[in-house]
């Protein structure tokens, strides 16, 4: 009796940032262990890789919330999925190779400085871990079984409607049609419609001539239509506030010097083209402790509120222009 032959599955995955990373590297992993056939429809408008938040062309101020030694794009054997396990290096391994010249591979400049720098306990540069994934998604490709092929759409998804006989139909923006038998939306950080709350807000800032930013990835923010010397007001104390406090203080700064210890005060001088304070708090830098959560964990700050360090401007005066960045929902 002959061998049965399978039928080729037509699967689509709308977004590839690490989610769809993933899911791609689970349907070449496991197709390679059962001989199964599948065409992979791969629909993401930015890199194919690091998808949107860790594209590799965001400003360097921004960086990860965890350490190189705990994340990676591959499983372990720990990891509790179906399928046979491949592993791969972690980004902290990762930058020891690049730094080491044994990648194989040409990086940027300043990515192999960066590489050159990492241990485990670093905070890198999320533009750094882009690369890192991208690097990741091209082996994934070159780890592909025979019977499975990657077609990309360097587009965006429009729509997924019901097709006939169970399938799956994508529409891209572009007007084109996929049609699969099955669609993983890996959608990631998405635009969405403002709230009521932030319509209000939009329309108050327009009332005052101010700047509002809505809920979104700070790294897609206007930030350069905050008047230089003007308030800002944040809304929100999450991932997002410390994107913003990075964008509009270290991005741009004359120098911060920090002070001598955890509860210690800062000097900051604040450059020319950028806001020259940070709400009324005038904090002018927080990091994080290693392998910690805490949000304030080796902050150098301004001591008080009610008393700046020097070089942080005291509260506004009434009638002083502000702005207004949400940081969260």
């Amino acid at each position: 009796m002959g061998a049965i032959v399978r039928p080729e599955r037509r699967i689509g995955i709308v977004g590839v940032g690490p989610r769809g990373l993933s899911v791609l590297e689970r349907i070449a992993a496991n197709a390679a262990e059962s001989g199964g056939a599948a065409r992979v429809h791969l629909i993401e408008a930015r890199s194919f890789g690091s998808g949107d938040v860790w594209r590799t062309d965001q400003p360097p101020t921004l960086i990860m919330n965890i350490v190189a030694a705990q994340i990676t794009a591959y499983p372990d054997e720990t990891s509790e999925i179906d399928g046979p396990v491949r592993t791969g290096p972690s980004l902290y391994e990762w930058a020891a190779a690049v730094a080491a010249g044994t990648l194989g591979v040409e990086l940027p400049a300043d990515v192999r400085d960066e590489a050159a720098t990492v241990g485990a306990d670093s905070y890198c540069r999320r533009s750094f871990y882009g690369h890192y994934l991208e690097h990741a998604y091209r082996s994934t490709l070159a780890q592909l079984p025979p019977a499975v092929t990657v077609v990309e759409h360097r587009a965006v998804a429009a729509s997924v409607t019901d097709g006939a006989d169970g399938t799956q139909v994508v529409t891209l923006v572009d007007g084109r049609r996929i049609e699969v038998d099955e669609v993983v939306l890996a959608l990631g950080h998405s635009p969405h419609a403002l709230s009521d709350a932030a319509i209000a807000f939009e329309r108050f800032a327009a009332t005052v001539g101010g700047v509002y930013l809505p809920p979104g990835n700070p790294a897609d923010a206007d930030v350069d239509a905050i008047a230089p010397g003007a308030w800002v007001l944040v809304r929100g104390l999450g991932l997002c506030f410390f994107d913003y406090l990075s964008l509009l203080t270290e991005g741009a700064a004359a120098g911060i010097s920090p002070g001598p210890t955890v509860s210690g005060s800062s000097t900051c001088r604040p450059a020319a083209n950028r806001p020259s304070s940070w709400a009324r708090a005038a904090a002018c830098r927080c990091t994080r402790v290693p392998r910690t959560r805490r949000a304030i964990g080796g902050t150098s700050r301004c001591s008080s509120p009610r008393a700046p360090s020097p070089g942080c401007a005291p509260a506004p005066a009434s009638g002083a222009s502000t702005s207004a960045a949400t940081a969260g929902p």
